[in-house]
């Protein structure tokens, strides 16, 4: 009996969505363009279920292939909640990551994530919540579908840029 109802849950399991809710997987072969870079941000956020979603298109500029600076802004305020700046902001980097180090001219570069705050004077505004860069050398240490948002910020140059995100000062 027991026997069999794992049998029934390994079948049905994968077909009721016992996910992360990551569904998005890296191309196996990239060139990295500005166009594509930002577009492969897009879709990597996009299509990540446990993602704060992007407000407004990713942008990539990108020198001779070998390095790129990648930005976008997402829609909901951080909140507070440093705890899920890992999976919800950090971790959807890792599909972005995993494609540019696929294309063998790639060496680093850099994620840049802002998202609305309030202003001093208490009017709405748009703020770096944190930047993330990457090199060959750290990514040669990752296994991109498995690295958390921590692994990610230990590795790679991890540079929190607002109170509430992880490592952030207290001022």
């Amino acid at each position: 009996m027991w026997l069999a109802a794992m049998s029934v849950a390994a079948t049905v399991g994968p077909l009721v969505g016992c996910s992360s809710g990551r569904t998005y997987s890296a191309p196996t072969t990239f060139t990295v363009t500005d166009e594509a870079v930002a577009k492969l941000a897009q879709q990597a956020v996009d299509a990540d279920s446990v993602a704060t979603k992007l407000d407004g298109p990713a942008s990539a500029n990108c020198d001779s292939q070998k390095t790129c600076t990648i930005s976008y802004a997402i829609e909901e305020p951080i909140g507070g909640a440093s705890s899920k700046a890992d999976t919800e902001m950090i971790e959807p980097t890792r599909q972005i990551w995993k494609a540019l180090f696929t294309d063998p001219t790639f060496q680093s570069g850099t994620i840049t994530v802002s998202g609305p705050t309030t202003a001093m004077g208490g009017k709405p505004a748009t703020d770096v919540y944190f930047s993330l860069t990457c090199d060959r050398r750290a990514a040669a240490r990752i296994d991109w579908d498995t690295v958390d948002g921590k692994g990610l910020r230990t590795l790679c140059s991890y540079s929190p840029k607002i109170k509430g995100m992880p490592g952030a000062s207290a001022s």
